[in-house]
């Protein structure tokens, strides 16, 4: 999806990279992150403001940035560039974290207090599709093309 959206040709490498990625590693995370706030946090409430107030705190001051340094560290090593990383997250990691405060905290929002459990990471995987799109945009983007998430926003 993000390939189409720039016009390029299609690269089968950077869809290959990123599908790894998320089966090997963004997928399993996810599943056991959310797991993992659910046993852990308030797990007698899950859905109260509370639960639901910790879940987005935890996960996105947490979760959130380790997640994203290691897409980026996984997909630089990919490339074959592993000494790269330093450099791909000093430039993006900060854009790609103020991006996801515009979509994250919501979309979790809905899912924390509105969606039940066994439905949660079947929505996260929807808003990850676009998501992923996204990301992929900033990892491929030179440091003065970094898109800005603002301008995909009606």
């Amino acid at each position: 999806m993000a390939q189409w959206f720039t016009g390029l040709p299609y690269d089968i490498v950077r869809n290959l990279r990123m599908s790894v990625y998320g089966l090997v590693v963004g997928g399993p995370s996810g599943h056991y992150w959310h797991q993992f706030l659910e046993a852990c946090i308030l797990p007698k409430r899950p859905t109260s403001r509370a639960a639901v107030v910790c879940k987005l705190l935890v996960d996105q001051l947490l979760f959130a940035p380790v997640s994203t340094i290691m897409l980026f560290a996984a997909l630089e090593a990919m490339k074959g560039t592993p000494e790269q990383i330093p450099l791909v997250i000093q430039e993006k990691l900060w854009p790609t974290m103020k991006a996801n405060w515009v979509v994250w905290p919501l979309a979790n929002f809905i899912a924390f207090r509105f969606l039940h459990q066994d439905v949660r990471i079947l929505y996260a995987n929807i808003v990850g599709i676009l998501w992923c799109a996204y990301v992929s945009l900033m990892f491929y983007a030179k440091p003065q093309q970094l898109p800005d998430i603002r301008d995909a926003l009606p």
